[in-house]
């Protein structure tokens, strides 16, 4: 198991790849049109709901439901990608309780030897834990592993304090920093969209899910049913604003860097935002 500063001293390119990062909206497709040279970085469960983009370099992960290793199932998952899974400290919150995060720290030290699996953390900025009085799993897990910056303190560091994101991030904003410390120059974004309402919540192979038929029962009544279709998503109001306002500064921050970001989705918000230029293709 490696920790983010490992993984970036280790794989900090000498010259200059594109990457591609592919999240899962269904607007993704429209990375087929293209010839995926470089460096490829799948965000959520994309290594798993579409490998035939990969063979994926590096999986984002930010979340607290998929994939967390000590499952075996997951494990098997992460293990037949091969590529370097960057596996968020909020993990551990979920499963509650000392006894769950002491099951949970014996687990992931078995993985040490498999350093496919990257341990690293993006909510507590500049070593800033949760709570005052009471640590969250998430903060235990950090101060367990020693895992240090986060990539948020890192991207800061790299442009000199000109790049300064104070707020716990997504796994599409954690790619595209991840491709950004890399060294990677263009940057292709495909399927990332900010849906508002249930209705536009889909996913490139709406169907596929890991979470089997009680998911799938759920997606579809959020997509087909009056009531659900019109109900917000958790990207929606101050999120959205807030989560423009962060690649927002990434955007101009890459733009002075010379580094250029490229998004192949048509209706992307991000296509709206500074340093970022809508490629049709």
């Amino acid at each position: 198991m490696m920790t983010l500063t490992e993984l970036i001293d280790t794989h900090k390119l000498t010259e200059q790849q594109p990457a591609h990062i592919f999240g899962s909206a269904p607007s993704v497709k429209n990375a087929k049109k293209m010839r995926l040279s470089g460096i490829k970085i799948g965000i959520g469960d994309m290594p798993w709901r579409a490998p035939e983009f990969g063979p994926y370099n590096f999986w984002v992960t930010s979340n607290t439901w998929f994939p967390l290793p000590w499952d075996k199932k997951h494990y098997k998952i992460i293990e037949n990608t091969r590529a370097k899974v960057l596996i968020s400290s909020v993990c551990a919150n979920s499963e509650t309780g000392k006894n769950n995060l002491n099951r949970i720290i014996s687990e992931l030290k078995k993985l040490f030897a498999f350093n496919n699996i990257v341990m690293y953390d993006h909510r507590h900025i500049r070593g800033k834990y949760c709570n005052i009085y009471t640590d969250e799993p998430c903060c235990m897990l950090s101060r367990y592993f020693n895992l240090g910056d986060t990539i948020q303190d890192k991207l800061a560091d790299f442009t000199n304090g000109n790049c300064k994101v104070n707020v716990s991030t997504s796994a599409p904003v954690n790619s595209l920093i991840l491709a950004i410390l890399l060294g990677c120059n263009p940057i292709y974004i495909h399927g990332i969209e900010i849906p508002q309402k249930m209705s536009e919540y889909k996913y490139y192979k709406n169907w596929k899910n890991i979470n089997g038929f009680k998911q799938k029962g759920l997606l579809l009544l959020q997509q087909y049913l009056p009531f659900y279709r019109s109900l917000k998503t958790d990207f929606s109001g101050e999120y959205t604003e807030e989560l423009l306002s962060i690649f927002s500064l990434i955007g101009k921050t890459a733009t002075q860097s010379q580094i250029q970001i490229f998004s192949t989705s048509e209706t992307s918000p991000l296509n709206q935002l500074s340093g970022y230029n809508y490629l049709r293709l």
